[in-house]
């Protein structure tokens, strides 16, 4: 089971593997389209500029697509596998239950066959001083008959009889005795098959018990590895769903920036936003056709590093440059909200002057 369970992840990550590589290629591939669309290049790049844009987007989608679906087939194999596991040890516990309640039945009967034993052997010992006593009676009847034989010769016949009929009450006592004797041997057989079948119950209970941490054990796998794989999508869901400037909002951000001062703009990537510098670099491709002089860097410090969401807008210096209300306007204008950041805490006021804008992640 390790075995098979070894091989699929080692499958599932050459395929993740090869998708998200094919996925950060094409977004290369966009990249250079972007920067080769640039009013300096030769003709002959903005041709291949545009291929590389439009295979580009097309790869992203297609890698992002089956990405997808290969996740949420090994989610639902593992949803399949934790159902059936939770079957097997609803139905462990059920048999366990009955078990537990045959081998309860089976002390009640053992005690009850215990104090019948004991009620047998009482009336056996009962009997036998019974005889006893017959036998004594008996005895003393006789001589006592046959000293009235000696003294009165026609008592003879009389003694003979009740002699007779003592033998036949003696007679019939044994047989009582044997009856009473079989039964105490069948309640002792009967108590001993008991006693076995108890111990094969307690065996049979000993095994579930082990059966049933054996399944916990598996559950508890399977969690794990559901767990990892959850874990697994969310950062393909991060990577996958990675934010882009498209080329209808970069025809609309150069056009509105083309009669618009230029100015003096840095980007910083959030070190936690996953898509962040990719994004920075397609918006700093767009502000720099359009003349302004744009570096991106990632974010730097404990500043950065608290995985903020959105996109703010700063400014280096101490005071706001004119160049931010460009900046806010050509960004509204292709749909991109911003926010402005606490520039009291945010050390750009050591920087030069110019607009700055912070990166984070996806709202």
């Amino acid at each position: 089971m390790t075995l098979i369970v070894d091989w699929l992840f080692g499958v599932a990550f050459l395929v993740h593997f090869l998708l998200i590589g094919g996925d950060v290629l094409a977004t290369i591939a966009v990249g250079w389209g972007i920067l080769w669309e640039a009013a300096e290049q030769p003709p002959e790049r903005h041709r291949i500029a545009k291929k590389l844009v439009i295979w580009g987007i097309v790869a992203e989608t297609v890698c992002s697509i089956c990405l997808f679906a290969f996740d949420e087939s090994i989610s639902q194999g593992q949803e399949k596998k934790l159902t059936a596991q939770g079957s097997e040890l609803t139905s462990a516990k059920t048999e366990l239950a009955a078990a537990t309640k045959r081998t309860g039945e089976l002390e009640d009967s053992g005690k009850q066959s215990d104090l019948k034993i004991t009620s047998l052997e009482a009336d056996a010992k009962a009997s036998e001083q019974k005889i006893a006593e017959a036998n004594k009676i008996a005895k003393q009847a006789i001589d006592h008959a046959v000293s009235l034989g000696f003294k009165y010769g026609n008592l003879d016949e009389f003694v003979k009889k009740k002699a007779a009929e003592i033998d036949l009450a003696k007679s019939e006592l044994v047989k009582n005795t044997a009856s009473l004797n079989k039964a105490r041997d069948d309640s002792v057989l009967a108590s001993e098959s008991a006693k076995k079948y108890l111990e094969d119950a307690s065996v049979f209970l000993s095994q579930g018990k082990v059966l049933q941490e054996q399944l916990k054990t598996q559950l508890a796998d399977a969690n794990r590895e559901s767990q990892s794989l959850k874990n697994q999508i969310n950062d393909l869901d991060k990577v996958v769903g990675a934010r882009h400037i498209t080329d209808a909002q970069k025809s609309i951000l150069t056009t509105f920036l083309l009669d618009k001062p230029k100015g003096r703009l840095t980007i910083f990537a959030l070190n936690s936003a996953v898509d962040a510098k990719s994004y920075s670099d397609e918006i700093a491709a767009a502000f720099k056709i359009s003349g302004w002089a744009v570096t991106v860097e990632i974010g730097r410090g404990n500043l950065w590093d608290d995985g903020g969401s959105g996109i703010w807008i700063h400014y280096g210096g101490n005071a706001i440059p004119e160049s931010n209300k460009i900046l806010r306007s050509a960004l509204t204008v292709i749909d991109i909200s911003t926010k402005d950041g606490m520039h009291s805490d945010s050390g750009f006021d050591r920087l030069p002057a110019q607009s700055i804008l912070v990166i984070g992640n996806k709202n």
